[in-house]
């Protein structure tokens, strides 16, 4: 396990997740915060980046580039979902796809190709003193090793 947090602030968080580069990670996430972004971006090229949001009060689960266009991506029907009591996302990153499930409910797979391959995951939320209760971050193996 690369990273294990309970009960802390968006800020503080970020502060642990910028010392950690992977192009392979499962991360486990979850708050009460009416809005959670995880944003991951290619170490050597920002513009690379590419955003998932979920907002509990739009009920909207989709993803964004790093100019704030939405972008495509292979879902289960529709994007929106509610989310009653703390959100809980899953979210895989296997070199150039991203695999995000919402509370079991929703799911969403992107690709996002990168040069370097190294990749930060950060977290940010429009929420007031959003806080994370839990998040877990695990390097994952190749399928191919």
């Amino acid at each position: 396990m690369l990273l294990e947090r309970t009960n802390c602030g968006i800020e503080e968080l970020n502060h642990d997740l910028e010392k950690i580069n992977s192009n392979r990670m499962y991360v486990k996430l979850t708050t009460d915060a009416d809005e959670i972004v995880i944003n991951t971006e290619s170490v050597l090229d920002a513009s690379k980046s590419v955003q998932v949001v979920y907002d509990r009060n739009t009920k909207r689960f989709f993803a964004r580039n790093a100019e704030g266009k939405e972008i495509s991506r292979f879902s289960d029907s529709c994007d929106l979902v509610e989310v009653e009591g703390e959100i809980t996302i899953e979210y895989f990153l296997d070199h150039s796809m991203i695999e995000v499930y919402l509370n079991q409910k929703k799911a969403m797979t992107l690709r996002n190709y990168v040069a370097d391959g190294e990749r930060k995951i950060s977290v940010s939320s429009s929420s007031t003193n959003a806080r994370v209760s839990s998040i877990q971050l695990w390097n994952m193996k190749s399928a191919y090793d």
